[in-house]
């Protein structure tokens, strides 16, 4: 049996190759484009994720609940001092404002350069939501060297530096200077505490006794001096010890100048350090 062979379908193997070869060589464009197409595609799905995540107002930080210890305390001030924040840019690109952004260690940090914290917690509530615990550190009085403005308690400890940050009632609290300008160092104990003590009484009852005089500063000579200085306004600086007590200091001041100082505004000084004696120049 003979076999029969069609001229006409019969390729050669090479005439094979050089067919598939041009098949694959006109579908590698094909194949070029729909890379591009899929790249372009991931890269804008990558992009608006971006967006939405980073830049979209779903993540946007904007409501802001805020608790404080002190009644006092400016409410409003800090939730501004807190948008300035949230305004910022992170990275030059990045807002601040952004849920996944915006870190605990980041509000804390710019928050203490502002205000003198005892405590604070901050909390990220999804997706949107800022709330903050803040109690203002206890301050008993300030001491000023030089330039610098410092907190002392009532152990005579200096606690910090103040700077630029801000104090609730500052202009209530008492403020020592020293005249020798002594350098301070945090942690330090400086003033005693008897004579710190001193200092806070003196504050609160020395308008009980002589109403007619008003303390405009407190001085010390310096860091480790044992007694205290008040100024008083258009008058000499009074001279006060923590060894005698306060009303006895007071009482013979005040009998002083009802039978012996005349016009007080004519003093340089008034000494009440020494028992039982009235020292004035």
């Amino acid at each position: 049996m003979s076999n029969i062979i069609n001229y006409k379908s019969w390729r050669r193997p090479e005439d094979q190759i050089r067919r598939s070869q041009r098949g694959d060589y006109q579908d590698q464009p094909n194949k070029r484009l729909k890379k591009i197409v899929l790249r372009g595609v991931l890269l804008f799905f990558l992009i608006y994720l971006g967006y939405f995540f980073f830049y979209s107002h779903f993540f946007k930080v904007d409501k802001i609940e805020i608790a404080v210890t002190d009644p006092d305390f400016n409410l409003t001030e800090l939730n501004n001092y807190l948008n300035e924040i949230l305004a910022k840019k992170f990275l030059l690109l990045l807002p601040r404002n952004n849920y996944f952004w915006l870190t605990n260690n980041f509000l804390a940090r710019e928050l203490k350069n502002k205000y003198i914290i005892e405590e604070l917690v901050i909390q990220k509530i999804f997706p949107k939501t800022l709330k903050i615990a803040l109690k203002e550190k206890v301050v008993n009085l300030l001491y000023q060297s030089a330039d610098n403005i410092y907190l002392i308690n009532l152990d005579g400890q200096v606690l910090s530096l103040i700077g630029e940050r801000i104090i609730i009632n500052q202009e209530k609290l008492i403020k020592v200077s020293d005249e020798s300008n002594s350098e301070i160092i945090i942690n330090q104990k400086i003033l005693t505490p008897g004579l710190l003590s001193l200092i806070l009484e003196i504050n609160d009852n020395f308008n009980d006794y002589l109403p007619n005089l008003k303390i405009t500063e407190y001085r010390v000579t310096d860091a480790k001096t044992n007694f205290i200085k008040t100024i008083i306004d258009n008058g000499p600086a009074i001279e006060f010890t923590d060894k005698l007590s306060l009303e006895e200091q007071l009482n013979k001041l005040k009998q002083s100048l009802e039978q012996e100082i005349s016009d007080i505004s004519k003093l340089e000084y008034i000494n009440l350090r020494v028992k039982e004696q009235v020292i004035y120049k």
